[in-house]
């Protein structure tokens, strides 16, 4: 009893992955970057950086401010020099005006600061298009993983049946007395140890797909399981070395990271040169003043009424700035942002060079990876039918049982070394994609 039921365990598991909706891979990517809190804060920080790309941010645009002002006084003149002694004055003050203030040249100062803003906005692209890369990477590593551990769980699912079968032989076998208990003893011992194997497996496979939940941004229950709707196909695509270095010195995000600083120096540099010219600025004043008072005590000389007028004011001026001399700090600025960007320069160089060791050293065992899984697929075709043959010749009675059962094990390590070569080589495939900048492009 407790065989079948471990075989109907399975089929419960099947049939419910059969119930779910199917999960393609592009679709695993996308729930991947839809949860990625990394991804949300580049986005916010792309967000920030695109609304302060513009001519305003960069001092393009003139600033016009307004201001009122208002100021109330009492005075009681107790002084017999003054016409006005004995009297109590009320006055009041109110100003308006407008000012407008517009740098009118900063030595090319505009122009670069507009240009730093636009260079940020590139690098941010850059580092979420980053962040989009290694999670697509993780979550296409994971999915082809729960492929792999899905595929031998239900081929020791197969092995088990099969097993479980030959169980039901020998026993018929053993009621005609053509076989004795010994041989019932052995087929039983293979059914244990693949039901061991068999609950192992569950064990990976429940693993994998706990992997792939976490990279999805998913969470991880007990009845966590999906049904993948790729399938896996032992065919990998042929590159060409020279074609993948090409793409890496163009796509590579990193490298282009690093191109970005070296624009983001020049800028720099563009910013202090501007402090060797004269800065010009405009400035644009309109003022109106109200001025009232009341006097109260010297009637009927000096009526008791509010009285006053209004002043108005308006200005055009200009203003030149330029450094003569402040102890060679501009110089020295220059020369520190000229060396900032040697080091960005240098940086790039050196990470091209990495990246393209790296590249071939990926390439070379991709190719290798690629040969031991072709080899595998050759030795798989010949254990095939070698197990095929077996059968044959194990129902004809005419192959012992544990002869059979040495190429039936020889078979199913065959499956899993074809398994195993094809992984790696997709993993490095990944891999080398990624350094490439064509992980989002491939098929």
């Amino acid at each position: 009893m407790k065989y079948y039921l471990l075989i109907n365990a399975f089929l419960l598991l099947v049939l419910s992955a059969q119930a779910q909706e199917k999960l393609s891979l592009s679709a695993a990517v996308e729930k991947a970057l839809n949860n990625a809190y990394n991804l949300k804060s580049a986005n916010t920080n792309l967000a920030i950086s695109e609304k302060s790309n513009n001519w305003g941010e960069a001092g393009k645009m003139p600033t016009i401010s307004t201001s009122f002002q208002n100021s109330n006084t009492y005075s009681s003149i107790q002084n017999p020099t003054s016409f006005l002694n004995g009297a109590d004055v009320l006055g009041s003050n109110s100003t308006v005006s407008v000012d407008l203030q517009w740098t009118l040249f900063d030595g090319g100062r505009v122009k670069s600061s507009k240009k730093r803003l636009a260079t940020v906005v590139e690098q941010n692209k850059a580092d979420l298009q980053v962040i989009v890369d290694n999670v697509t990477l993780q979550v296409s590593k994971n999915y082809y993983n729960v492929l792999i551990q899905e595929k031998r769980l239900k081929m020791l699912a197969e092995l088990l049946k099969l097993s479980r079968d030959k169980i039901t032989y020998i026993e018929a076998k053993r009621a005609y007395g053509q076989a004795i208990e010994f041989d019932l003893l052995q087929v039983r011992d293979a059914y244990l140890n693949d039901s061991i194997q068999w609950v192992l497996q569950q064990t990976n496979y429940k693993n994998a797909l706990q992997n792939l939940a976490l990279t999805m941004g998913l969470e991880v229950t007990e009845d966590l399981n999906f049904s993948l709707g790729d399938s896996i196909r032992y065919d990998l695509k042929k590159y060409s070395f020279d074609e993948l270095l090409d793409e890496m010195k163009t796509n590579n995000r990193q490298l282009n990271a690093e191109k970005i600083k070296i624009k983001i120096a020049q800028t720099d540099i563009e910013l202090q040169k501007a402090n060797l010219l004269p800065r010009v600025i405009l400035g644009a004043n309109v003022s109106e003043q109200l001025n009232v008072a009341r006097i109260e005590g010297k009637q009927p000389i000096i009526p008791n009424t509010w009285r006053g007028g209004t002043t108005t004011s308006a200005g055009l001026n200009f203003s030149l700035n330029y450094t003569i001399y402040n102890g060679g700090k501009i110089n020295r600025a220059i020369e520190v942002s000229e060396l900032r960007k040697n080091i960005a320069e240098f940086s790039a160089k050196d990470l091209e060079r990495r990246l393209s060791q790296q590249l071939k050293i990926a390439y070379n065992l991709y190719e290798n990876q690629k040969n031991v899984l072709n080899l595998s697929l050759e030795m798989l075709s010949n254990s095939t039918r070698n197990l095929e043959i077996a059968e044959e010749r194990f129902k004809a009675g005419t192959l012992n049982y544990f002869d059979f059962r040495t190429i039936q094990i020889n078979y199913f390590r065959t499956v899993n070394t074809v398994q195993d070569a094809f992984i790696n080589a997709k993993n490095t495939e990944l891999d080398m994609l990624l350094q490439s900048g064509l992980l989002m492009k491939k098929d």
